[in-house]
């Protein structure tokens, strides 16, 4: 099966992760991350053990927000000196089998960002990764056919406005099919269809 990638610029929200979920998983969670800080304490460094508690939780997080996924790794660097300042980068957050809770699906993932600048007494006291200022990188997504589908059928894809047809019905707004989707690897083009003034295209 072909796969289509996508080379992209990004920024990162200054919104905290959400906690919507039982207060019970979120409670074990947080065990777990004392149990392994404890552990990491006897045998590393103050700067690694933050600098890694930090992947932690970027990891939990991003797995908790997610619907399903088969890896989510977070690669980060923090300078000692930095990181007293919340300044942590560049950081990597690697992914396979991703699907969000509104069916977004992609193969592959890799979004990197050169610094990320957080609030630490956040992280210290309620364990949350908060951006103080939008973190600005670049990303690549890898999708497959039916990943392509669900990319242009989601709930915020809005499909372009074409011209109007003259005698068409009164239907005149393109709607993508997430259907017959065909990725070309030798030629990197993507075939997708629409429905438009009643038929299909």
């Amino acid at each position: 099966h072909g796969i289509c990638a996508f080379q992209l610029s990004m920024v990162a929200s200054r919104a905290p992760f959400g906690r919507q979920f039982d207060s019970s998983t979120v409670t074990r969670d947080n065990q777990s991350y004392t149990k392994s800080l404890r552990q990491q304490t006897q045998t590393t460094s103050k700067p690694s053990v933050t600098s890694t508690f930090i992947s932690q939780l970027a990891c939990m997080a991003l797995k908790r927000r997610l619907k399903d996924q088969t890896h989510v790794s977070c690669d980060l660097t923090a300078d000692s000196n930095a990181l007293l300042m919340g300044r942590v980068g560049p950081v990597t957050v690697k992914g396979r089998g991703w699907q969000s809770s509104l069916g977004l699906t992609c193969r592959a993932i890799e979004a990197t960002v050169d610094e990320c600048r957080l609030d630490m007494a956040r992280i210290l006291t309620n364990q949350k990764l908060v951006l103080t200022t939008p973190a600005k990188g670049r990303a690549m997504v890898a999708l497959s056919a039916t990943d392509f589908g669900n990319f242009i059928t989601h709930p915020l894809m809005q499909p372009p406005s074409p011209p109007k047809i003259q005698g068409a019905s009164a239907d005149g707004e393109l709607h993508f099919l997430k259907e017959n989707v065909r990725v070309d690897p030798s030629s990197g083009a993507v075939t997708f269809y629409g429905t438009y003034a009643g038929a299909r295209r």
